[in-house]
């Protein structure tokens, strides 16, 4: 059976729920099947899609593969005995990813190929001014400390995406600015077609408000906290990273469309903070990239309210953003949030994390089968 003729199963774990699709091949564009599910559903899931599908290639998403692993790794006896150690680089997210991958082996045939594709491997060649922390270098050194940034599948599939219908959407993407928004959210600048920034970085809590994370906080702070409350590393991590964000803020839930209806004073700061930050961001990087051609927003919150996303755009007039105030609401995406006069194109558009995935493991398996001959 060759690349192109193998059924897929990709696995995109997520830090809330566990996304799935099934592919008739790495080159399809379209799932055969997919869901969401619950983390205590996976199981049930997986034993079904056995059943119906003759799975020979499983491909997991890893949030973070540390400074040894970057690029699409076919799971041997030996990588799977030097998984764990990735745990520590993003608890919430490689641990689940492990288990799936151990499961993985139980739920198809002995003969089935794992990939695991990680989620930093977009930002590896970010620029080295990019990538720095102002830290000792003996530190850098010691533990591999740089800002990796996350979500890279998220932004080099809606970039991509975007990509293959520049020409039918006439929209110029040499300076492009990515928005991806769900129960983490983060940005990236994207210059004639590589990244050059992007807001998460050594773990996926920098950078914006998320729905539990933290994002960005004054590192003085957190050290006089520490003092204060006693927390050892793993309460602050708890703290940073289950109990914080808009969820923390506002002390309702972590559904941001339900936080937007509630007129509750600590729900409306919450909500303006996020979309504070987001605009703080867009200004830093249009400086960055010289200027702004495009932008792409994806993920649920941005799927299931494109409404707020032209809240998000508005005001910002002075960077070349101009929002419809009539456009047509629909389920139906992509849709373009900017006017004609707008010299900077937005767009929302679906997630497209399982299509980069498939090209990420294409690329390594090709490698990989190179690398025999």
């Amino acid at each position: 059976m060759t690349l192109d003729q193998e059924p897929v199963l990709v696995i995109n774990p997520g830090s809330s729920s566990l996304k799935w699709g099934c592919f008739r091949t790495t080159a399809s564009t379209q799932p055969i099947l997919s869901d969401s599910v619950e983390l205590n559903e996976i199981e049930s899931s997986f034993e079904n899609i056995a059943k119906k599908f003759n799975i020979s290639l499983v491909v997991v998403r890893y949030v973070h593969g540390g400074p040894q692993y970057h690029s699409p790794l076919l799971i041997t006896d030996d990588i799977l005995e030097s998984l764990p150690m990735l745990d520590e680089y993003a608890p919430m997210h490689n641990p689940l990813s492990r288990w799936c991958v151990d499961k993985a082996k139980l739920w198809f045939k002995s003969s089935v190929r794992i990939v695991a594709v990680f989620d930093t491997e977009y930002f590896h060649d970010l620029p080295k001014v990019s990538q720095a922390y102002s830290l000792p270098r003996a530190l850098i050194k010691k533990y591999g400390i740089r800002r990796y940034g996350f979500h890279g599948f998220a932004h080099d599939g809606m970039y991509q995406y975007l990509c293959s219908r520049k020409k039918e959407f006439n929209v110029n993407l040499n300076r492009t600015i990515t928005i991806q928004l769900g129960s983490g959210c983060s940005m990236a600048a994207i210059k004639n077609g590589f990244p050059i920034d992007t807001t998460m970085g050594f773990t996926p809590n920098e950078g914006l408000l998320m729905a539990t994370r933290s994002g960005d906080i004054d590192s003085g702070l957190l050290t006089w906290l520490q003092a204060k409350e006693g927390w050892d590393h793993k309460l602050t991590e708890n703290v940073l990273t289950k109990e914080s964000g808009w969820y923390g803020m506002s002390g309702l839930n972590t559904d941001m469309q339900l936080l937007i209806q509630d007129q509750e004073p600590t729900s409306r700061l919450a909500v303006e903070l996020f979309i504070w930050r987001i605009r703080k961001a867009l200004g830093a990087y249009f400086a960055i990239l010289g200027g702004l051609d495009s932008v792409i927003i994806s993920g649920g919150i941005a799927e299931n309210n494109p409404q707020f996303c032209q809240t998000l755009l508005m005001e910002l007039n002075h960077l070349g953003i101009e929002v419809d105030n009539y456009f047509k609401v629909t389920s139906d995406l992509p849709i373009e949030l900017s006017s004609q006069l707008s010299t900077v194109k937005c767009w929302v558009v679906a997630n497209q994390e399982f299509q980069s995935m498939l090209a990420s493991t294409k690329r390594g398996l090709q490698e990989f089968n190179q690398q025999r001959t």
